[in-house]
């Protein structure tokens, strides 16, 4: 996977994340739990499970034994990927260019709060923040 994206399509995805990761508690340390990314040539798509007996507040339910796996709320997210959240991006994979992953989502969040604030500012508004493409490669570019 390779991919190209602006400093708008960072703040966009950072914006789809942050909400997703509080109504479902964030990482996917517990079973039943956890964030899927599915990334194909047309669409990046978020499912995202909150945590069996996790709260969005970060406590702990009560509820206890096969309950526990009725709690917590499910999110999905679809975006375009090309043209969309994307510059550009290459999939290469024997499994007809598809690419499923897990991921935490506070890890995500975090990295992409990371990278807005590198680029000056936070992602709030134009306020300085760099507009040029940004690469997951390459020599001058930053790494995402």
């Amino acid at each position: 996977f390779k991919s190209k994206l602006a400093t708008e399509h960072v703040q966009l995805l950072h914006n789809v994340i942050v909400p997703i990761s509080r109504l479902t508690g964030g990482g996917g340390g517990s079973i039943g739990s956890g964030t899927t990314i599915y990334l194909d040539p047309e669409n990046l798509r978020i499912s995202s499970r909150g945590g069996a007996g996790s709260r969005v507040d970060g406590g702990s339910s009560q509820l206890g034994g096969a309950e526990q796996g009725a709690e917590g709320i499910a999110c999905f997210a679809e975006l375009i990927a090309m043209n969309g959240i994307f510059l550009e991006h290459k999939i290469e994979s024997i499994a007809n260019n598809v690419i499923v992953f897990d991921v935490d989502l506070v890890q995500l969040r975090t990295a992409l709060a990371a990278t807005l604030q590198s680029l000056g500012g936070g992602g709030g508004g134009d306020g300085g923040v760099r507009s040029g493409p940004l690469h997951n490669s390459g020599e001058d570019d930053l790494a995402l």
